[in-house]
């Protein structure tokens, strides 16, 4: 495969879903997935990335990535 470069000014983002983010909510259509076992590694969107309890840890991981312009 051929290398590829970003213009100099091209910025990159961060997005989430409150579902990946957050967990917790178990009325989704990935819920019922989960709840069926059809994860390839077998986990489960419930406990999601805890960011409830780690947004500085996440917030500075962006920030090391330059996403805080």
């Amino acid at each position: 495969m051929a290398d590829f470069q970003f213009p100099d000014n091209f910025l990159f983002g961060t997005v989430t879903a409150s579902l990946q983010i957050e967990g917790g909510d178990r009325n989704n259509n990935w819920f019922r997935f989960c709840e069926q076992n059809k994860t390839e590694d077998g986990t489960h969107c419930i406990e999601a990335a805890d960011h409830w309890n780690r947004y500085e840890e996440d917030i500075n991981l962006m920030k090391e990535q330059h996403q805080d312009t």
